[in-house]
């Protein structure tokens, strides 16, 4: 397939985009739909959201499977098949949100999906049931438009993303090994088409100390004190980074501008770079006794083309230069990247010059989104979100014409690569 698309092709995806046009009250009405029934995690209940999903795939001719290592956190499969040979393109959501938190701090009630100018706002209206509502009404737009072509196009609505999907993604391609993908689209991220996501590293990291009175600080060894030493040095694992001859410093430096835009300024940069958050510390038991045990829980985020083992090993070395510190991994994922010359990448920036006026540039995520589960795999998988602000804080919203724009790019790319992508090995 040639990054431009075929004539024929480029009049089929017109014809399907004004199609999927007429779905913009079900769209919009979807994800609010899906902002009214709370899935908050921690808790993580999903089972209203995955319900009414259920009931309206099958309603709408998807042969739908239901599956779950947790009761209260199942999974939505649910595919349609349009012929023998093709391809195979999975849709990808979760269905859980961030906590809601401090509501005196929300402008807009955070459960309603309250419109206004242009905008949808709503606990986890951009992570991610906006997606969820876009890739959801693109599969049913392509099944109602008659597409004739070849292959099958699945929705993979999981739970458990925010925890690390171990109970989502991950437990349904265990499960379902057959379900396995020639290409997939995660409705999520914000950064064009994100091919790629750091390493996370999750550690918990501990010291000790002697005790005592806080008076006789001086004789005594802190666990505080060797924390905020030990926190210090680890410091210096942001200087790792992304060897300065990696082809993916070019391709983020060429779209620096449209990434930092959206995600906040040095964005780009910070990919080719570790990072550090402290994000648990606890320490001690009253102001003036000398603390005896201290923990901190600190995310590590790697950046590609760095093995994991190299930030461990440096770690180590930082803590056994303290003494009685110790860590443990709690979480641990490499760095992935789908190639970029991939037909199904190709297919994404061609059809998106038609969805939103302008090709969507290459990018690479800081954070992570289930599509790194496919490409470890060796599965070529991209990330495409839509336009908004407030993950995870108050008054989250999206742009109603950015998730119009995402669900006629799902629709008419998956519509191209599943009845006319290669079937390559994986």
């Amino acid at each position: 397939m040639n990054k431009e698309i075929a004539l024929a092709d480029l009049a089929a995806a017109r014809r399907l985009h004004e199609k999927v046009e007429m779905l913009r009250p079900d769209v919009i009405g979807l994800c609010q739909e899906l902002i009214r029934m709370p899935s908050e995690d921690p808790g993580g209940d999903t089972c209203s959201v995955c319900s009414h999903l259920e009931q309206l795939l099958r309603s709408s001719g998807a042969e739908v499977q239901v599956i779950a290592a947790e009761k209260k956190k199942p999974n939505l499969v649910a595919t349609f098949d349009f012929g023998a040979g093709g391809s195979h393109v999975v849709l990808n959501g979760h269905m859980e949100t961030l906590p809601i938190g401090d509501l005196t701090r929300w402008k807009h009630p955070p459960l309603e999906g309250k419109i206004d100018s242009g905008r949808i706002y709503g606990r986890g209206v951009r992570c991610m049931k906006g997606g969820i509502a876009a890739a959801a009404q693109a599969a049913l737009g392509v099944a109602r438009a008659g597409h004739s072509n070849r292959g099958r196009i699945t929705l993979m609505f999981v739970s458990d993303e925010v925890n690390g999907g171990e109970l989502g993604t991950k437990y349904v391609l265990e499960r379902l090994p057959d379900l396995r993908p020639d290409a997939v689209l995660v409705a999520e991220s914000n950064s064009g088409i994100a091919i790629g996501h750091k390493g996370a590293l999750f550690v918990r990291v501990r010291t000790v100390g002697e005790g005592g009175h806080g008076a006789y600080s001086f004789s005594r060894r802190s666990a505080n004190g060797q924390m905020a030493d030990l926190l210090q040095e680890l410091r210096r694992l942001e200087l790792i980074e992304t060897p300065e001859s990696s082809d993916l410093r070019s391709l983020l430096a060429k779209n620096r501008g449209y990434i930092d835009a959206r995600n906040g300024n040095g964005t780009a940069d910070n990919v080719c770079r570790c990072s550090m958050n402290v994000g648990v510390l606890r320490g001690g038991s009253k102001v003036n006794v000398i603390a005896e045990e201290c923990s901190a829980e600190v995310d590590i985020r790697i950046p590609p083309e760095v093995p994991s083992s190299r930030v461990l090993d440096a770690l180590e070395k930082v803590c056994a230069r303290h003494e009685g510190a110790s860590f443990e991994v709690l979480w641990l994922n490499e760095a992935t990247l789908s190639p970029i010359e991939h037909p199904w990448i190709r297919c994404l920036q061609a059809h998106s010059r038609l969805s939103h006026g302008a090709e969507l540039p290459l990018g690479y995520t800081n954070g992570f989104t289930d599509a790194r589960f496919f490409q470890l795999s060796g599965i070529p998988a991209a990330a495409v979100g839509i336009d908004g602000a407030g993950i995870g804080a108050p008054d989250e919203y999206l742009e109603i014409e950015s998730l119009i724009a995402a669900m006629k790019l799902f629709a008419s790319s998956s519509a191209q690569f599943a009845g006319n992508g290669p079937k390559e090995k994986n």
